[in-house]
């Protein structure tokens, strides 16, 4: 997914475990990834992620979370 959007040069992903459980977290280095539309955009970005992460496993607990560093225009946007 993050190949498909294009923002792998943006988004670093990295894996952790611990007690058997594996998390996967995405972090932008120094700058946001800016994403026009992104109220229209996240939704179904959210769906593939989760499409994606089911297809390797069922008993996968998928949270996914897009944080606007514009508080002001997040709430604006009801993206917060």
């Amino acid at each position: 997914m993050i190949r498909d959007e294009r923002i792998d040069n943006e988004v670093t992903l990295s894996v952790l475990e611990r007690d058997g459980k594996f998390t996967v977290l995405g972090r932008t280095g120094f700058h946001p990834v800016v994403v026009s539309g992104v109220r229209y955009w996240e939704p179904e970005f959210k769906r593939g992620i989760e499409v994606a992460v089911r297809t390797v496993t069922a008993e996968a607990d998928v949270r996914l979370l897009c944080v606007d560093v514009d508080l002001e225009r997040a709430i604006e946007a009801g993206t917060i």
